[in-house]
């Protein structure tokens, strides 16, 4: 099947991007895609890794790109276009123009050539538009990789279950929708990792480690408190908002912790497979919050909220402890050994590599998109995938003397 990848105007596609996490989930799509033997035309960025796809479509320029987000260093500070995330600047609207044009000759009036969104609110417009014209009105309009509000296509790819019923419960509050709507195919896929950005390691370091964008919601306050109760040196690694920069640095490093930048792919897996532990004691809903995985690949336990997605990718008591209160992760610290980093290396790879959710969209789009029969016992096998090892560690008694 020849697949349409849509991509970002603001950000390249390629590993070297890898501070932002949609342009590497849309790296390692079409990679997964063309693995199951699929076409895959990737529309993109200046600076994007041709290599992964059967075809690349430039749309919007590297002078473009410099010239409405400039030199701005994205390693230490937040990405911000000056428009927010409406997508309403002026490379967003070269792009749309550009891969507007280039679907509408390419797809045409083509059935079976899907379309797949990584950013569903910043495509919209365009493919509205195309439809009008009557542009691309065979083709299926798949939105890939959901962990975000509004969504916009009526083929939906959601990160986990606890996004997609907490996207369903706001379009019943909302009256958008009746629950589950028969017009839409909705279907969970989770995210997908390349096990070569990752290192396992079972010696960890002295250190703990909170890892992603320094905001409040994020938990990196919390991530100072319990290690400063429970004694355990902390690097805090991520972007900050420009203009708290200078008080969240001074706040981290009053109780001793270390501030990094973000970094690219080979500090990260470094970080990440030296660790105790992650800490990611989230206040929101979150969709997937990938950083936890990333961690489990690495041998690296996760303690985390027991909020949104993580209660399908942490095994409580098994690949880490998922929190309520402070004073629950400050005895987590205590309770690390009882993790195995074998088992949450297997448990991440078995569920969450790229070879095994490359099976999950091959499915979707022979049966939703080309519309032939698929073997349903693909559903039973697609997730999760529980440890070999993972008996063995039920077995073992905890800290309080229970199975």
């Amino acid at each position: 099947m020849h697949c349409h990848v849509l991509g970002l105007a603001h950000s390249p596609i390629s590993t070297e991007s890898v501070r932002d996490a949609f342009s590497l989930k849309v790296y390692n799509l079409c990679r997964m895609l063309r693995m199951k033997g699929h076409t895959v035309s990737l529309y993109g960025a200046a600076g994007s890794d041709a290599s992964i796809a059967d075809d690349f479509v430039e749309c919007v320029s590297a002078e473009s790109m410099e010239r409405d987000y400039g030199a701005s260093d994205r390693a230490q500070f937040l990405f911000d276009s000056g428009q927010g995330w409406t997508a309403q600047d002026e490379a967003w609207l070269e792009f749309r123009q550009k891969c507007g044009f280039e679907l509408a000759r390419r797809v045409g009036h083509k059935v079976n050539e899907p379309i797949l969104l990584s950013l569903g609110w910043c495509h919209v417009a365009m493919l509205t538009g195309l439809r009008m014209l009557g542009a691309c009105d065979k083709a299926a309009i798949i939105e890939a990789g959901i962990g975000y509000s509004p969504t916009v296509a009526a083929i939906r790819v959601f990160e986990s279950y606890a996004w997609l019923h907490y996207q369903l419960g706001a379009e019943v509050a909302k009256k958008e929708a009746n629950g589950a709507n028969p017009s839409r195919t909705d279907v969970v896929i989770p995210n997908y990792y390349d096990l070569s950005h990752f290192e396992f390691k079972a010696q960890k370091k002295d250190y703990a480690l909170f890892l992603g964008r320094i905001v409040d919601s994020k938990g990196w306050g919390a991530a100072l408190e319990i290690c400063k109760k429970g004694k355990m040196p902390l690097k805090v690694v991520g972007q900050l908002p420009k203009k708290d920069a200078r008080d969240i640095i001074a706040a981290i490093e009053k109780t001793g912790a270390e501030y990094v930048p973000s970094v690219g792919l080979e500090d990260r897996k470094h970080l990440l497979a030296d660790a105790r532990c992650l800490i990611c004691y989230t206040t929101y809903v979150g969709p997937f919050e990938g950083v936890a995985v990333e961690a489990q690949l690495s041998g690296t336990p996760v303690i985390c909220s027991d909020l949104g997605a993580f209660a399908e990718t942490v095994l409580h008591g098994i690949t880490g402890w998922r929190i309520h209160t402070i004073g629950d992760g400050v005895r987590a610290l205590g309770m690390l050994d009882e993790i195995r980093p074998e088992v949450c290396r297997e448990w991440a790879e078995s569920n969450y590599s790229l070879e095994a959710v490359a099976p999950m969209y091959d499915a979707l789009l022979t049966q939703v998109v080309a519309g032939e029969p698929v073997d349903l016992r693909w559903i039973a096998k697609k997730y999760p995938v529980i440890p070999r090892t993972l008996g063995a560690s039920l077995a073992e008694p905890t800290a309080s003397g229970q199975k």
